[in-house]
C-alpha cells in the first residue's frame, strides 16, 4: 500500500499471498519514485509502477531477494 505523507489517499498497489514469497518480503522504491522493486513468487524480483500497472518479473533464477536500485 502507498499513501500521502499525511495518511490520505491510501491505495493498494499489489496484494501478495504470504505463501508465495520466501522468508521476508523486501521492497525498494526507484530513485525517481515511480516504481517499486520487490521479491515475490518463486523468489524472483519484480518491478511494478507506483499506480499498480506493469508488473514485470525481472529475474529468472532461484532465491533472488532484497532488490535495490542503482543510480
Amino acid at each position: 500500500m502507498i499513501m500521502n505523507a499525511d495518511g490520505t489517499d491510501e491505495r493498494t498497489i499489489l496484494t501478495i499471498d504470504e505463501n508465495l514469497y520466501f522468508g521476508k518480503l523486501f521492497v525498494a522504491w526507484s530513485p525517481d519514485g515511480t516504481k517499486l522493486a520487490f521479491n515475490g513468487s518463486g523468489n524472483h524480483i519484480y518491478t511494478i509502477n507506483a499506480d499498480g500497472t506493469e508488473l514485470t518479473q525481472i529475474t529468472n533464477y532461484c532465491c533472488d531477494a532484497a532488490p535495490s536500485w542503482v543510480k
